[in-house]
Order: C-alpha cells, then sequence, then structure tokens
C-alpha cells in the first residue's frame, strides 16, 4: 500500500511538472512578441537629367528580418544578395521557397465543356482567330464584372440593415485593435528625391507637408528641383503578440451577430 501510494505522489508530481512545463510553454508563445524589421534602401547619389527606372531598379535593396523566441526561430530575406526566404529554427534551416516549389498547388481543372469552348491563339494566327479569341474572352470579363456586380449589391443590401451596421461597427473595433498591434511602431524614412519638375516637386512636398503632423519625425526628405534622384534609405520595425491576434479571432468567432452576418454574407458570395 506505502510503495502504490508512493507510485501515485510521485505520477502526480510527474503530471504537474509536464503541466506547469506546458502552461509556461503557451504563456511565452502568446506574450513573447515576434520581432519584425526591415531596411530598404536606392542608392542614387548624384542627380542626373533623365530619368532611369531599371538602373533604380539595380539600385534597390531590400532586407526584412524577423526573430521569435530570443532567436530560437529566425528569418529573413534580402534582396538582391540573398533572395531565398530562409527560417531557422534552432539548427533547422528551412527554404520556403524551394519547399513551395517541390509542393505546387493543384490547379482545379476545368470541365471539359468549357476546355472545349475556350478558344486557343497559337502564332501565327489569322485575323479570324484573333477576333474570335478576343470575342470570347470579352464575353468571358464581361459575365465575370456582371456576377460580382450582383453579389456586391445583395451584400450592400445585407450590410444596410440595422443589425449588420451594428455588427460592423464591432467588427471594424476589432480590425482596428488588430492593425494598431501588429502595425510598425518605428519608421525611419530619409533622403533626396528629386523629380525634375519644380511645380511637380513643388506638389510632392506640399502633400509631404500636409501629412507632416502624422509623419513628423519619421520622413526627411531633401528635394531637387531641376534633376532626378532617388537616393533614400529607411528602416521599419515592430512586433506582433500572438495573443493579440488570439484575442481578436476568439471576439469573432465567440460573437454570434459576426458570425451570423459572416455567414450570410459569405452565402450570397456563393450564389451566381
Amino acid at each position: 500500500m506505502t510503495t502504490l501510494l508512493f507510485i501515485l505522489g510521485l505520477a502526480g508530481r510527474i503530471l504537474l511538472w509536464i503541466l506547469l512545463i506546458v502552461l509556461v510553454l503557451i504563456l511565452l508563445i502568446l506574450f513573447v512578441p515576434i520581432r519584425y524589421r526591415l531596411r530598404f534602401s536606392v542608392d542614387d547619389p548624384k542627380p542626373h537629367d533623365e530619368a532611369d527606372p531599371g538602373a533604380l531598379r539595380d539600385r534597390l535593396q531590400c532586407d526584412f528580418r524577423f526573430s521569435w523566441l530570443v532567436h530560437l526561430v529566425s528569418g529573413g530575406i534580402a534582396v538582391p544578395e540573398r533572395p531565398a526566404f530562409i527560417v531557422r529554427i534552432l539548427f533547422l534551416r528551412l527554404d520556403i521557397g524551394e519547399i513551395i516549389r517541390r509542393h505546387p498547388k493543384k490547379a482545379k481543372e476545368k470541365p471539359d465543356k468549357e476546355k472545349e469552348q475556350a478558344p486557343s491563339l497559337h502564332f501565327p494566327f489569322t485575323p479570324e482567330e484573333l477576333a474570335e479569341f478576343l470575342r470570347y474572352h470579352a464575353h468571358h470579363i464581361y459575365d465575370t464584372m456582371k456576377s460580382a456586380a450582383g453579389k456586391l449589391r445583395r451584400a450592400l443590401r445585407l450590410l444596410q440593415a440595422e443589425a449588420s451596421r451594428h455588427t460592423l461597427e464591432k467588427l471594424s473595433g476589432i480590425v482596428q485593435r488588430l492593425l494598431a498591434s501588429v502595425l510598425p511602431n518605428r519608421t525611419r524614412v530619409f533622403g533626396t528625391i528629386g523629380l525634375s519638375d519644380p511645380a511637380l516637386e513643388g506638389d510632392f512636398m506640399a502633400v509631404l507637408g500636409m501629412l507632416m503632423p502624422f509623419v513628423h519625425g519619421t520622413f526627411e526628405i531633401l528635394p531637387v528641383f531641376t534633376q532626378y534622384q532617388t537616393d533614400v534609405r529607411g528602416q521599419i520595425s515592430g512586433r506582433i503578440f500572438l495573443v493579440t491576434i488570439l484575442r481578436a479571432a476568439l471576439a469573432v468567432v465567440l460573437d454570434r451577430q459576426i458570425m451570423r452576418t459572416l455567414r450570410r454574407v459569405r452565402a450570397l458570395m456563393k450564389v451566381r
């Protein structure tokens, strides 16, 4: 009997420790933030008389990094130096692009009837074949737009009801709180921008000036009025708490009015 009690007590203590470890892991996952940072730059130090979008594209550099749980999980992508999105979990290294290429998403095959009706266009083609190809796809685009407009009208009629407006207000509040918690909390952009047109450059700086109350201390842009130049650097960083995402998801799922409205909108979207 004493031995049995000892074994039961030992098993209880082991189970308690396991539950405590699981609880600590859950709290770490929920309350330790995912930190992210984006750095970008366009190296164009000297003004020039002609615009060269191709050269600007070649000079663009971006570096995105994220980390979680004291870098136990981390990753990022750097363009153009390291164009692969790499995720590291402890000592495991995963190439997300390679994984997606190995497991491509299977496209849904269209019915044989639709395949036969869709005309193909191969070079060289005759004017009749081109006209038939354009005529078919024009009708297809028109039918798609007509169906989408009908679905949108039905959804708007539903959302304009008094109960739906109240639901939208609650859903809007949830989305706003979620965005406020996941959007960047530090943004810094500085450099020189020249559009080679004094009037256009003045309009650009006027718009930036109107935004100054909202972006004060975030943007520092020097103008060049008579030449082209795009020499810009910046950094955007923030953090995401999974507990905030979980709270928003639960607020939506547990609200009967929101779920009822979403189901009705989804049903309307399926009706052709």
